[in-house]
């Protein structure tokens, strides 16, 4: 809109231009790294999970891995699944918006139904106006809310956050520990010299079987669902690669990174030790973790003592406090001091002692 002022005198033999207008900039955006998302529930369809069997095994037909090392073995693996899941299954793609809540989707039905009647008559069509404007203003208004919530940010500027991050994850894994020498030496009379054969094809089957669904990927995108849906190829695959792994003793290099993300606890979330950091590790590498956890079980089970409880199959929170309750009654009932010792230790999975545990 433009509106001339000739009574203005500006020294000039033009008019002087009173304009209003919009602009719209477009803002740099960042690279993403987005994390594909495949549409596991076609595999539900039996013809469609028969079609993704039958072009994985085709596709791993046409490769020769066993003459390649560990860290092509899980590439090549890692590619065949997710372009043979793109190919068959497709992406999911998120339909509805994070600011869209219950009231602005009933406010869309209402509009719907206005709308097969907005040629009715000149009420209708007003009614269809105004249930449209409505959708609209509540839809803002929620957008402006969503984003107004996740604007509450630690720092503007998000490189400072991931070096913030990167410096704090860096300090929690790093901690240098000062532990006792001596359970080395206590650790090395208990342990036998390794004998175990190589892996067999059972023991990667029961590992893929045991891997759970609904499960966050790692940084290769692939679910655990597409390896359960891989079928007999896939497993022949897993049992070469495990092989391999077990006898060069070489970790694939992707294995290695995990995807750190973290969760809110309590406090100011100003500050990084107020969250708890999980790691998402890839799942085809959980697999080559399950077979070895099965081996070191039945060792496991020799070594421990009969009064540790944690982590141990059968031995359940419930029947631990059900436990100390008894012992409590037992000793009021007899008149006797009872010491119970709680600790805590301050990030205590994060701060493991890894020679130890290697020597192990």
């Amino acid at each position: 809109m433009t509106r001339t002022y000739p009574g203005a005198y500006i020294g000039s033999d033009h008019d002087l231009v009173l304009a209003t207008f919009k602009l719209m900039l477009n803002s740099k955006r960042k690279a993403k790294n987005p994390r594909l998302h495949f549409y596991l529930k076609k595999l539900k369809d039996p013809n469609i999970s028969e079609t993704f069997r039958a072009q994985i095994g085709g596709k791993f037909a046409a490769l020769t891995l066993i003459d390649n090392d560990v860290d092509t073995m899980a590439n090549s693996l890692k590619e065949v699944l997710a372009s043979t899941a793109e190919e068959v299954l497709g992406r999911k793609r998120r339909t509805i918006q994070p600011w869209v809540m219950n009231e602005v989707l009933d406010l869309c039905d209402k509009r719907g139904e206005l709308r097969k009647r907005k040629f009715g008559s000149n009420v209708a069509m007003e009614n269809y106006q105004l249930a449209n404007k409505a959708v609209r203003k509540k839809m803002k208004e929620a957008k402006e809310k969503w984003i107004d919530d996740q604007c509450v940010a630690i720092e503007q500027d998000n490189e400072d956050i991931m070096q913030r991050w990167s410096e704090y994850c860096s300090d929690l894994y790093n901690y240098e520990l000062q532990p006792d020498l001596s359970i080395l030496s206590a650790t090395r009379d208990q342990l036998e010299t390794d004998d175990s054969p190589p892996i067999q094809k059972s023991e990667v089957e029961a590992a893929v079987k045991s891997l759970k669904l609904g499960k966050a990927p790692g940084v290769d995108n692939i679910p655990s669902k597409l390896l359960k849906a891989g079928g007999e190829e896939v497993n022949n695959i897993f049992t070469a690669l495990c092989q391999r792994i077990w006898n060069e003793r070489k970790w694939p290099t992707e294995w290695t990174k995990s995807l750190v993300v973290p969760l809110p606890k309590k406090g100011n979330l100003r500050l990084c030790n107020n969250y708890r950091t999980i790691s998402l590790i890839n799942h085809p590498s959980k697999v080559m973790l399950r077979v070895i956890l099965n081996r070191l079980k039945p060792k496991a089970e020799e070594i421990l003592a009969e009064e540790q409880a944690g982590f141990r199959a059968g031995r359940s929170t419930v029947e631990q406090i059900f436990n100390c309750r008894i012992l409590i009654e037992k000793h009021m009932q007899h008149q006797r001091d009872l010491f119970h010792n709680f600790i805590d230790f301050k990030k205590a999975l994060d701060r493991v002692w890894y020679d130890g545990l290697w020597h192990v």
